[in-house]
């Protein structure tokens, strides 16, 4: 991922300060294997509770079985869009989230950790990995929306934990997958061949 630079900590720390709405964005092209229709379900039950937030879904929405996108002023769906726009919904979201049902990597979880953004992962691996295990980031019970809900509740109200999560995921982010330690750990593997 070379074209992945991580946001410096200044704006993540200025990303996560006090907001009056807090952006919530979703990318997955099938949405019901990334589990958008349990994210639906709990941000619904969000709506009865006293807090200001947004969520903006990237998604084509055709898998089967078919996910309905409500049309509410609180959910903004784009249908498709380039990576340079997800690029931009990165840096400008609070919290990732992908309940995935079925992932086998999850790059958009690294996105989520080098834009600053507080990932919440499914309790499987490598994804809680990414995370590492609670440390950076929330690991949740990814077929409970009741989970998804809690979870998401605690960090759209604590702007210090949002502020720190999103800081320890940057911070592995540049740790383990930044284009410097990729790039090495690759020439290493390659001078061992080549001996």
């Amino acid at each position: 991922m070379p074209d992945l630079t991580p946001l410096a900590e200044n704006l993540i720390l200025k990303k996560q300060e006090e907001v009056s709405n807090v952006k919530i964005l979703f990318v997955g092209r099938f949405g019901w294997i990334k589990g958008l229709d349990i994210l639906l379900e709990a941000v619904q039950k969000l709506r009865n509770k006293t807090i200001n937030f947004e969520i903006t879904i990237v998604s084509n929405c055709k898998s089967k079985p078919r996910v309905d996108i409500p049309k509410l002023p609180w959910i903004c769906w784009i249908n498709e869009c380039d990576h340079a726009t997800v690029m931009q919904l990165f840096q400008q979201a609070h919290i990732y989230i992908a309940p995935s049902r079925k992932e086998s990597y999850g790059l958009t979880y690294l996105e989520g950790l080098a834009n600053g953004c507080v990932v919440f992962t499914r309790n499987a691996e490598p994804q809680r990995e990414f995370v590492d295990y609670g440390k950076a980031g929330i690991v949740m019970d990814h077929t409970s929306s009741d989970d998804i809900a809690q979870k998401l509740i605690e960090m759209i109200k604590n702007s210090e934990k949002r502020s720190e999560f999103a800081l320890n995921g940057m911070r592995l982010f540049k740790q383990k997958w930044g284009c410097d330690v990729v790039e090495k750990k690759w020439r290493e593997a390659i001078h061992c061949c080549l001996s």
